[in-house]
Order: C-alpha cells, then sequence, then structure tokens
C-alpha cells in the first residue's frame, strides 16, 4: 500500500488514486468489520463480507444519521482521546465519532498537507467567523469546535468575527482590517455561520462597506 502521508495531495492519477482508496476503504472495513459488533451486524444483514483486493464501490454505503442513534467506535473505551461531536440544534440528538490519540495525530497531519498546498507554510491573520466560546470544552468538540482549531494553527493574530451573543463584533473586526490592511489574509467559518450570522447581518448593517476591504485583501490559490 502506498504510504499516504508522504504524498503530496494531488499527485495520483485517477487509477492511482482508486487503486489507493481500494485498498486504504477496504483495510479500514475489515477492521471496523472485526472491531465494532454494530458495524459487523449490518454488513452481515447486508451480506457483504470485507475481502482483500475488493473494489472501493463494493464496500455499501450507510446513512450518516446512524452516528446520532449508535456508539459505532473500533477502539476500547480507555484508548478515546477525543469525541467530536455534530454541530446539531437543541433537542436534536448530535453525531459522535471517537478518536483515539493515533487518529487524531493523523488528522491533523493530513489537514496540513492539503492546506499547505493551497496556501503555503506562511501562517497568516486569521479572522474566524465564529465566537470564542465555542472551542473553550476541549473534551467534547463539536465540529465547529474542531474546525477552528485544527485550522488555527494555519493562522496568526486570530480574531473572532463574533461574540458568545452570536453577534458581530464590529470593534474588533474594524481593529483586524485596519491592522492587516494589504495583508493577505485566512478567514475561517462554517457555512451557515457565514450565511446566518455574518453575511445576512451584513447586509443590514452600514459596516458592510468597511468589511469589501477585507474582501479585496483575499487571494485564493498557491503562492
Amino acid at each position: 500500500m502506498i504510504e499516504f502521508l508522504e504524498l503530496n495531495p494531488y499527485q495520483l492519477n485517477k487509477k492511482e488514486k482508486r487503486g489507493f482508496l481500494s485498498d486504504t476503504l477496504g483495510e479500514l472495513t475489515r477492521n471496523h468489520f472485526e472491531n465494532c459488533i454494530e458495524y459487523r451486524k449490518m454488513l452481515n444483514a447486508l451480506g457483504y463480507e470485507p475481502k482483500s483486493g475488493d473494489d472501493y464501490y463494493n464496500i455499501p454505503f450507510l446513512p450518516v444519521r446512524l452516528f446520532k442513534e449508535l456508539d459505532l467506535k473500533s477502539i476500547k473505551d480507555g484508548d478515546i482521546f477525543k469525541t467530536m461531536t455534530s454541530s446539531g440544534t437543541t433537542g436534536q440528538a448530535v453525531s459522535r465519532i471517537y478518536l483515539d490519540k493515533e487518529t487524531a495525530a493523523l488528522q491533523q497531519k493530513i489537514l496540513v498537507k492539503i492546506v499547505s498546498d493551497f496556501i503555503g507554510s506562511s501562517r497568516m491573520p486569521m479572522l474566524i467567523i465564529d465566537c470564542p466560546s465555542v472551542v473553550k470544552n476541549r473534551e467534547m468538540f463539536s465540529a465547529r469546535g474542531a474546525g477552528i482549531l485544527g485550522f488555527s494553527i494555519f493562522g496568526a493574530d486570530k480574531t473572532y468575527a463574533l461574540n458568545d451573543d452570536m453577534e458581530i463584533d464590529v470593534n474588533a473586526i474594524e481593529a483586524f482590517l485596519e491592522k492587516h490592511k494589504g495583508e493577505r489574509v485566512l478567514m475561517f467559518g462554517f457555512t451557515f455561520m457565514v450565511w446566518q450570522h455574518f453575511y445576512k447581518e451584513l447586509k443590514k448593517n452600514k459596516f458592510i462597506y468597511n468589511c469589501y476591504h477585507l474582501v479585496k485583501n483575499i487571494k485564493i490559490g498557491k503562492n
């Protein structure tokens, strides 16, 4: 199997990627089949037995809502290093993804390889379209908190665009824009956060004029 950590993100052609995915997902499927009782029952019910050399197209797809209804994990409870949850609304069940320490470290390494291929290795001033409180609970990560913490390694002078009441922090953004005028900046936020709490609010606020200067400073692509 190709050592994926040695690969550049986009160096494989279509045929190579298909072989790589089949080998890797096949190995993962066999691991989960052997170590997760609930997953094994589902594959047995579907009549699928993981085997070496199988094409990844043959691996059964399962609905993501199962992660809200079942504790699907292939590691021992004592090996759980981090539990990531989806950002469900109040009263809704959330998905839970259990990670051991090795998997959490691999996530970080892969994130660095992919993002660095686009923005380079230098850190950029970072405007986070979210509120500070979302990252305070380090034991029960939401998708939002995990995303912010993961991408923060690429940012410098990290500034939150919203306060903990989910309102636009005008003073913080104005200070950020003034301090980093003319620089390349990194903006990060989940789509619904950017749309609901940032863009729609800016449209109702005269402050949108000042934010135009931020948009002009954004350059997408490689150095």
